[in-house]
This record gives structure tokens, C-alpha cells and sequence, in this order.
């Protein structure tokens, strides 16, 4: 089978010297400039390449500013990185004093490049001891330089009446002016720089012979190759995904070091006529010659080679690409009669739910574990090649060779829009030639869907056929659906906040149920069984209080047959890591999207239920009654799993909120005010935060604190605090005399932790709260005899030592 891919020149060898300066390569390419439209298409290549491999950078951090002109400070930098491969202008200062030029001084930016450029005889001066480094560069300036970094001017044929004419003459022979039409006696664009940098990393070194007074080369050595460690240009080659390309690779890896695509003249993400895209080749209807088309796509199906002509409308009879399918069309050269040459190449995309991230799963380049779903089957434990997304998530993703059984390492192309809605009707739609596919869409809530080439429907694998039912629907880049799983809905769990009997001798099993949903929302409902034993008078009673066992627990409440939720072992929960989500237990973990529903008591001992949206919102809490639901959840290689919904009752313990630490000084009121109707009169706490800012906090209760100064965990409800909690539980104290030096040691734990350079909250009971940074002399001094009495808090986070508090008795 013919391929378009060409073979790059991939010479594997030793790592040559490349002079003083490392090679580093830069973040930016031309696509990162909200100009790069605007640069003249001639020149794209060459200003990406220089761009990519960090010669040229923008004007700004944004735009590139390709038609600006150039200083001749500026062509010293370029003349230093091509020479040095010091990209990243690291050793250039080395070079900023001892200047032969008056008006450069070591305190000029350009200092360094100009010195080292003159130095080494790639640049000249204007005359009378001055390179007016701030004047506009000329096109032969820039040329001469550039030619002298290859060997040129050796006899001194740049200087002189005639010196443009040999400039020329040099340039002409070493190609360097090639693809470049310009007045070099007028000041140089950036872009046409870029073009002059671009064939000069090319162009073979010369060396000077005295005796025939003329110049040769080896016809191999080149900046690229010496300087950049670069070989294997290859300007007619194809990237992995079959997009042409010029690529340059690294001699020693063959890695590629920079990458150009292609522009192509057409892209489409549906069915397209062949006489479509012979259009948009510019082959207009009256050419009835033949088109040769090589074609290319990354599921293996259509790698060949064929014609197109508008003769006899043939091209009709036949359709490219199919829906999400992104296929482009590019004009690769002319044949004999001027006609085009087209290459097609499609690239098919995927849908993958990741099933592990953590740190067991990040390979080098940062990847995770994930589920693809191929030609209607799932490749479980496939190796996504990124890290930045949770478990859970569906992602769109290729590869360069799908249906290649080796194909196990996955690239990431975003996440698959979801959409949640019900599944209300489904339309088929034919062409009535009969040449394009016919074409399906699903209606979502009354909206139409088209439907992905790659569909996969998770768990159900064809259409659902359940009308009113909701999904989630899971939509490619270009808008259609490429896969379908059931909705875990609020709505369906919740939890019970009064319950009693209501059932008689002729309905014996019934009890009427107040419920929360996971949403905060509530209803009422009947319930027959709970957790498969019947809703009788023995086991509810007719008064709602006496029915207390049921309202710790989280359950399904899609009907009335409720049943409970998995019970989690722990009874802690922890803020955590966000890159893992948030801990609930050693092998369960909540993620962004985790729904949390809370029980709190207000002032009035009434049940109050929030709902929080992801591990980050939810408040931290110690000793409560945890339930989850993990449905349609896989395990990570560690065992852990990740959780939809989570229910806390924290009214069984104290709940803890670590925004809330406060210090208290004065534990007694320090006045009253009116806060509003509900609260007309309530007391006055003076407090400090952990950055030392004082503020107020109010509470209807005049002994909030006990009157006990020290540091308090406050929770807050409607404006007022009505609950404030000693640090204590998840928090360790040490005491004085296990100071030594910046180490603070529990024996009762075994735990030891060194302060020296840590942010550590100093709090003293006769002056306003510090935030420090704990230096050893510090330390010890706080650890003194005559402070035997300071406690170190310790606070942990998910295992770790967080935040550290020294209350100074």
C-alpha cells in the first residue's frame, strides 16, 4: 500500500559538542500570537520554526508583530542564540562589559549580545567607534551578519563602496535570500528576518581558501546541525496523525524539535462530495482532468490512492469523512497540466472515561489509566497521555494507529460536553441521491443531536429506548453525540428528615417520609420498606421523634421501597490534595463534582441541610456519620474510588470549618448591638484570624467561649455563631520542653516536626496575633523555661502537617 509519509533522514549518533551554552527549547510557536494571521503566508514556516526553537519571541507576550522592523541591538540577539543555541540568553551576561563600542555600555540590555556578536567578527560597527545599536537594521545588514556566521567575509568583501554587491553575491550562493523577495537597502521586517534566519540555519558553512581566493563547503555541516543538534529536516513529511508537516528532529533522540503543519485549503467535520472539495481546491466544474488524491486516515481504513474529476459529475457518487470525523484537504504540488495534487487525511476521535489518576499512574510525560470505546467494544486499562483530569471524566481522544492491537497510549483532545437531558425522539434522515450517509440525530428535551461516526453508548450500546428517560449524553468538539449513560440524578438520593407510621389494618405497610434530596430540595413520600424489611408499626413508630435511627443515613429514594446507602467505615473527613480530590476514607475520595449534602442544627437544635458542589466547597468535619453512593464507579490501581454523592450529619458531632479558625483573647462580650429583626440584640466577640486581622463575631449565647481564651474552630449560621469548638480533635499539641532547636517532637505519637522556615502562627494572649516566618533562634527561644507553657497545634490536612499555631500562655 502506497503512503504519503516520507522517511525522515533519522541519524542516530553521538552527542557531538555543541559549544558553551545549552539547548533549550521555547514554550511558544506561532499559533500563541493573536497575530499570526496577519503574517505574510510565505513566511509562516520559517516564523514558527525560528519561534518554536526560541530564536525570534514576539514583540510582547501576545502578539509576534510580524511587518515590524528590526534594531540592530536586535540582530545581536539573533546572532548570539543561532551561534551559542543559548536560547534562553542564560550565560549572555558573561559578555556585557569590556565594549570596543562608545555607545554600549554594560548597562545597556543589548550589552552582551553585541559585545560577544562583535567579538566574534559576526558584527561591525558604523565608524568612529560607535554600532548605534537603536537604528533601524537594512535588510543587507541583517544578510551580512547572518552570511559571516557561516564563514563569510573573510577577505573583508563586506566592507568597502561595493559591499552590498558581494553581500548579494554571498547570499545568492548560499541560498540564505531564497523564497525572499525585498529591497534590502530599506529596513528588514520580522517576518522576512525569520525567513533570512530560517535558510541560514541551513545553509552549509564555507570555509576560505587563500590560495584560489574563493570559498567551498563540505555540502554537510549547517547551524542547525552543529549548533541546534538538529538533522532529519524533512519539510515533506507527515506528523504521527498524517498531517504534512515539516518536521525537524533532535539527531541524538529522533524526537522531533520543531513541528510546522501544513495549512490546508478545506476542513470538514460531516460528510462531504468529492466535487466539494475539488472546489475548494480551486479545480473549477469546467476542468474535467484528472485529480490524483492520496488519502490517509488514523483508523487504518483509507490509506490509498485515487482519482477525482468533475467529468460526468462522477464525483457525486461518492462522500468523504463522516460525522466528528475531522477531515482536511490539502494541495500538496502540481502535476504535468498545472492541476492540483490532493492529499485527504481524516483523523477519528474517541470517547474514553478515565478511570485511575494518581501518582502509581503518571508515567514520564504525565498520564493516566482510562476506558476507550472502539468500534463498539471498551479497551480497558488504556494509558491516556494526560494527567490533568479526574476520575470520572469522559474525554475525547485518538491516536495515529487505532486499530493497531499495539496501540495502548492515548492523546488527549478535551472533554466530551455533557449534556443531561431526556431522551424525547430519534430521526433518520436520507439523501435523496442517495450518495451521502443517511443521517441519524437523537432528540434531547426537545433538541436535535446529530450523531458521532464513532458512537459508543456506555452500557447500553445501542440508542436507548426508553422515551422520557434521562441520560447523559456525551457530545464530541463538533456537536455530536459519541456516547450515552445513565443519569445518576439528585433526585434519587436523599435523606429522611421526619418520619412516622401512618398505616392501618387494611394498609398495614406504610409510614409518610419529610425528605431532603442531595439538592437541598424537599417532599414527602410513602414508604413501604426500608432496606427490605416492611414499614410496620413495630419498626416506626407513630411519633417522629421516636424515629431517630433513620435520619443518619442516606438513601435511594426512587421509590418508595428506600434503600440505604453504602455505609463508609470512616468517621472522619479531610480537605485534601486537589489533585486526588477530597479523602472521605482510606480508599474513597470525592472529586469537582461531587454533590454534598450536610445536616447542621441551628440555634433552635432545628435540622439544617446544605448542599455543597465539589471537595473544595465542603466543609471539613471530625466524628460525623458519613454515607456515599458510588455507582458506576471503577477503582483506581490503588483501590480508591471516587463518590457522586456524599450525606454528612453533623449533628451528631461538631462540625469543623478550617476557613473559621479564630483566635480569642478575650472569651468574655465586649458589648451588643442589633443585627436585625430575627436578632435584634446579640453579643460581641473581638477575634483574630490566622493572619492577625481583627474582626467581630456575633453569637446570641454570652458564653460562647467558655471563658477560655485560646484558638477556636467557629461555625456560623445566618450572620451569627452558634458553635465554636477548642482545637483539639485532628489537631496535636506538644510541649515546651520537647523543643530542640527547630524540631518539636510528640512522644505520644512519635510524630516529629521541623519548623525552620515554616509560616507558624504566634499567638500571645497580651498582644495582637503574628504570622511569621520561624527562624532555629526563634524556635528555640519559644521553647525556653521561661515559656514552658507555649503549645504547638498542630493541625493535619489529609495526613499531613498543615497549619502549625504557637499559643502563647
Amino acid at each position: 500500500m502506497k503512503t504519503f509519509k516520507k522517511a525522515l533522514c533519522l541519524v542516530l549518533v553521538a552527542v557531538m559538542a555543541i559549544g558553551l551554552f545549552a539547548v533549550a527549547a521555547s514554550a511558544k510557536s506561532l499559533s500563541d500570537y493573536r497575530d499570526a494571521k496577519d503574517v505574510n503566508a510565505d513566511y509562516k514556516k520559517a516564523v514558527d520554526v525560528d519561534t518554536q526553537l526560541g530564536i525570534l519571541r514576539g514583540r510582547t507576550e501576545t502578539d509576534y508583530d510580524p511587518q515590524g522592523t528590526l534594531t540592530r541591538a536586535e540582530l545581536a540577539t539573533i546572532i548570539y542564540r543561532i551561534t551559542t543555541g543559548d536560547v534562553t540568553d542564560k550565560f549572555v551576561d558573561n559578555y556585557k562589559n569590556g565594549s570596543t563600542f562608545s555607545d554600549v555600555t554594560p548597562a545597556n540590555w543589548f550589552a552582551g549580545y553585541v559585545n560577544y556578536s562583535a567579538d566574534n567578527k559576526y558584527l561591525v560597527g558604523v565608524g568612529e567607534g560607535k554600532y548605534d545599536p537603536n537604528s533601524a537594521l537594512t535588510g543587507y545588514q541583517a544578510m551580512a551578519a547572518l552570511l559571516r556566521t557561516i564563514g563569510y567575509d573573510k577577505k573583508g568583501e563586506f566592507i568597502g563602496k561595493d559591499w552590498t554587491r558581494a553581500v548579494t553575491k554571498a547570499a545568492n550562493e548560499s541560498n540564505i535570500n531564497g523564497g525572499i523577495v525585498a529591497d534590502w537597502s530599506k529596513p528588514i521586517s520580522r517576518e522576512v528576518t525569520a525567513q533570512l534566519i530560517f535558510n541560514t540555519l541551513q545553509a552549509f558553512y564555507v570555509r576560505y581558501d587563500a590560495n584560489s581566493l574563493s570559498y567551498y563547503s563540505n555540502g554537510y555541516e549547517t547551524l542547525a546541525r552543529k549548533v541546534f543538534n538538529l538533522g532529519g529536516f524533512a519539510p515533506n513529511t507527515t506528523d504521527d496523525y498524517g498531517d504534512p508537516a515539516l518536521i525537524w528532529v533532535d539527531r541524538t533522540t529522533g524526537n522531533a524539535r520543531v513541528t510546522v503543519k501544513d495549512t490546508p485549503v478545506a476542513t470538514y467535520t460531516s460528510p462531504v462530495l468529492e466535487c466539494e472539495i475539488l472546489k475548494a481546491a480551486g479545480v473549477p466544474e469546467t476542468n474535467n482532468g484528472v485529480i490524483d488524491v492520496t488519502s490517509h486516515s488514523n483508523d487504518g481504513t483509507s490509506d490509498s490512492n485515487y482519482t477525482m474529476t468533475h467529468a460526468n459529475k462522477e464525483c457525486e457518487d461518492y462522500s468523504v469523512g463522516g460525522n466528528g470525523v475531522l477531515t482536511k484537504v490539502y494541495v500538496t504540488g502540481r502535476d504535468a497540466k498545472g492541476n492540483p495534487i490532493l492529499y485527504i487525511n481524516s483523523t477519528e476521535f474517541y470517547l474514553a472515561k478515565i478511570t485511575a489518576n494518581s501518582a502509581t499512574t503518571h508515567g514520564a510525560n504525565g498520564s493516566a489509566k482510562g476506558e476507550v470505546y472502539v468500534s463498539g467494544s471498551a479497551k480497558a486499562d488504556q494509558t491516556i497521555n494526560s494527567k490533568e483530569y479526574a476520575v470520572g471524566t469522559y474525554v475525547l481522544v485518538s491516536a495515529p494507529n487505532v486499530n493497531d492491537a499495539s496501540t495502548t497510549g492515548w492523546d488527549v483532545f478535551g472533554t466530551a460536553t455533557k449534556v443531561v437531558g431526556k431522551y424525547t425522539g430519534i430521526k433518520t434522515t436520507h439523501d435523496p441521491k442517495g450518495v451521502l450517509p443517511s443521517q441519524t440525530t437523537v432528540e434531547v428535551d426537545g433538541k436535535a443531536y446529530g450523531i458521532s461516526y464513532n458512537t459508543y453508548f456506555d452500557y447500553i450500546n445501542v440508542l436507548p429506548t426508553t422515551i422520557g428517560t434521562s441520560y447523559d449524553w456525551y457530545v464530541d468538539a463538533y456537536g455530536y453525540v459519541i456516547g450515552v449513560t445513565p443519569t445518576l440524578v439528585p433526585q434519587n438520593y436523599g435523606v429522611i428528615d421526619q418520619m412516622y407510621y401512618t398505616g392501618n389494618s387494611f394498609d398495614p405497610n406504610k409510614a409518610t417520609a419529610k425528605v431532603v434530596y442531595m439538592n437541598a430540595s424537599k417532599g414527602d413520600m410513602t414508604v413501604t420498606e426500608i432496606d427490605g424489611t416492611a414499614a410496620t408499626s413495630s419498626n416506626i413508630k407513630i411519633t417522629w421523634e421516636d424515629n431517630s435511627a433513620y435520619y443518619s443515613v442516606l438513601y435511594n429514594l426512587t421509590t418508595g421501597k428506600i434503600a440505604s446507602q453504602k455505609l463508609s467505615a470512616a468517621t472522619e473527613f479531610y480537605p485534601a490534595n486537589p489533585a486526588y480530590g477530597s479523602k472521605i476514607d482510606a480508599k474513597v475520595f470525592a472529586k469537582n463534582t461531587t454533590m454534598f449534602l450536610y445536616k447542621t442544627l441551628d440555634k433552635d437544635g432545628k435540622a439544617v441541610y446544605t448542599t455543597y458542589t465539589g471537595y473544595a466547597s465542603a466543609p471539613s468535619v471530625a466524628g460525623a456519620a458519613i454515607w456515599y453512593v458510588e455507582e458506576g464507579l471503577t477503582a483506581d490501581v490503588n483501590g480508591n474510588k471516587y463518590v457522586d454523592y456524599v450525606y454528612v450529619d453533623a449533628t451528631l458531632t461538631g462540625l469543623i470549618d478550617l476557613a473559621s479558625n479564630a483566635v480569642v483573647l478575650n472569651p468574655a462580650p465586649v458589648g451588643q448591638k442589633y443585627l436585625n429583626d430575627k436578632y435584634p440584640l446579640v453579643n460581641i466577640y473581638e477575634v483574630y484570624d490566622m493572619t492577625g486581622n481583627k474582626s467581630e463575631v456575633y453569637s446570641v449565647n454570652p458564653n460562647l467561649f467558655g471563658g477560655v481564651s485560646g484558638l477556636y474552630l467557629i461555625m456560623k449560621t445566618e450572620g451569627v455563631a452558634y458553635f465554636a469548638n477548642p482545637l483539639g480533635t485532628a489537631i496535636e499539641t506538644v510541649a515546651a520542653d520537647t523543643y530542640t532547636g527547630t524540631n518539636f517532637f510528640d512522644s505520644a505519637t512519635g510524630t516529629n516536626y521541623n519548623l525552620d522556615g515554616k509560616q507558624i502562627y504566634l499567638v500571645d494572649a497580651s498582644a495582637t496575633p503574628v504570622v511569621k516566618t520561624v527562624a532555629a533562634a526563634d524556635v528555640t527561644a519559644l521553647g525556653g523555661a521561661a515559656n514552658a507553657g507555649n503549645v504547638l497545634y498542630v493541625v493535619s490536612v489529609n495526613g499531613l502537617p498543615t497549619y502549625y499555631y504557637i499559643f502563647v500562655q
